[in-house]
């Protein structure tokens, strides 16, 4: 009996963890804190909320880019057409069209969340007055700060994408046509300068707009609680 009720408990346990990181309905607010407390990052996480704080995080030089991405892979991304490219790294001239070099990390640890599984820190190469693609996770939280230059960050609820032209599907990672900087939503903006820091959670829309060039260090965390809240996307598309 007593293990009918611990197995009983542990399945009510996963099911609210798994409704919880599944549910998209939050509220449009940003928390902004002039100095995070790591103590409290824990209980701030659980608010699925977008965070901005100021934080120097662990990052690359950016005046070894060419020496670190030399004869790496790395995406091309025209915010028009939404095309997708594996090129070698090059320095990016092309208008509408910004790079993402994307590795596995260990930076940063004191930001990881619990049951963390897999993380990854991606450089984001945008010239001036330039958006990405909107775009949003389903698994995981998303660290964004400038390593130069200044963006500004515009955030979207996950209802927002019912008015948005879907333009591909991956199982971590959904991308859109729209440049929501120029269209009608229920948005927030957030500008950022180097020392800002936002964190994003899973579920959230987002785009990144620049007056001038920038570098961007954008940190995710994968957790095996949301991996297994939306094992139907791994199914969907790894069957």
């Amino acid at each position: 009996m007593i293990y009918f009720i611990i197995f009983f408990i542990t399945i009510i346990i996963i099911y609210i963890n798994i409704s919880f990181y599944r549910n998209s309905d939050y509220h449009l607010d940003i928390h902004t804190f002039k100095k995070i407390d790591m103590n409290d990052l824990k209980t701030l996480y659980k608010l699925r909320q977008p965070i901005v704080f100021k934080y120097n995080l662990n990052t690359i030089n950016t005046e070894n880019l060419d020496t670190i991405f030399n004869n790496k892979n790395v995406s091309l991304i025209n915010n028009k057409s939404g095309k997708i490219t594996n090129v070698k790294w090059k320095n990016n001239k092309k208008n509408n069209c910004y790079m993402v070099a994307r590795f596995k990390s260990n930076r940063n640890k004191e930001f990881k969340p619990l049951m963390n599984y897999e993380s990854y820190e991606n450089y984001i190469i945008l010239n001036d007055k330039m958006s990405t693609l909107p775009k949003y996770s389903n698994i995981y939280s998303e660290l964004i700060t400038p390593i130069n230059g200044e963006c500004t960050i515009r955030i979207l609820k996950n209802e927002e994408r019912h008015y948005l032209n879907e333009k591909s599907s991956k199982e971590n990672e959904v991308y859109f046509l729209n440049n929501i900087f120029t269209e009608t939503y229920n948005f927030k903006d957030i500008h950022l300068k180097k020392g800002d820091c936002i964190i994003i959670p899973s579920k959230w829309i987002y785009s990144i707009k620049t007056t001038t060039p920038v570098i961007l260090f954008n940190q995710s965390w994968e957790t095996y609680i949301n991996k297994l809240a939306h094992i139907d996307n791994f199914i969907k598309h790894n069957l």
